[in-house]
C-alpha cells in the first residue's frame, strides 16, 4: 500500500475515532440537558406553590431564568443527537458525496429528536400539577417534530434529487 493511501486510511480512521468519542460527549450531553430541563421546571413549580401559598422567601417569578435555560438545554439536546449521529456520517464520508447527504439527514433528525425529548421532558415534569398544559406541550412538541421531518423529508428530495437515467437503448446491439 503506498504512502499516499495509508495516510488517507489513517485519516479516515481517526476521523471514525473522534466521531465515537463524540458519542460519548453527546449522550453526556443529552442526558445533561434532560437533568437540567427536569430540574428547572421542578424549581418553577416549586416557586409557583410557593407563592400561590404565601410563603414564598422572595415575591419574584423565576420567569427569566426559565425563559433562557429551555432553549438553551432544547439547544444542548440538539446538539448531543447530531454528536450521536456522527458516526454515521464519518463511515459515510468513505464515499464523495454521501457524506454530506448523511450530516444533513443527522441534523433533521437530531432537531426533531432534541425538540421531541425537550417538550416531552417538559410535559412529564408538568403532568401531576398542570396535566392540561402538559397535554398541551406534548402536543405542540409533536406537531414540531412531525413539521421538521415533514420539512426535512421535502428538502432532501429537492436538494439531493439527480436527472433521471436516460432511457435504454430500445434495441440492444447485435453481436
Amino acid at each position: 500500500m503506498s504512502r499516499r493511501v495509508s495516510s488517507k486510511i489513517d485519516s479516515w480512521l481517526l476521523g471514525v475515532l473522534r466521531s465515537f468519542v463524540g458519542v460519548v460527549v453527546g449522550v453526556a450531553l443529552i442526558v445533561g440537558m434532560v437533568a437540567l430541563l427536569s430540574w428547572t421546571e421542578i424549581g418553577v413549580l416549586q416557586a409557583e406553590r410557593a407563592l400561590e401559598l404565601g410563603t414564598a422567601p422572595v415575591l419574584a417569578k423565576p420567569d427569566i431564568l426559565v425563559w433562557t435555560i429551555r432553549p438553551l438545554a432544547l439547544i444542548g439536546m440538539i446538539a448531543g443527537f447530531m454528536l450521536v449521529g456522527g458516526p454515521l456520517a464519518a463511515i459515510a464520508n468513505l464515499s464523495s458525496g454521501f457524506g454530506a447527504m448523511v450530516r444533513f439527514g443527522t441534523a433533521i433528525f437530531a432537531a426533531a429528536l432534541g425538540l421531541g425529548l425537550g417538550t416531552l421532558t417538559i410535559a412529564l415534569v408538568w403532568l401531576f400539577y398542570r396535566p392540561w398544559v402538559s397535554l398541551i406541550v406534548v402536543l405542540a412538541g409533536a406537531a414540531v417534530v412531525a413539521g421538521i421531518l415533514y420539512l426535512g423529508v421535502r428538502i432532501a428530495d429537492v436538494r439531493y434529487t439527480s436527472d433521471p437515467l436516460p432511457p435504454p437503448d430500445p434495441e440492444p446491439p447485435a453481436v
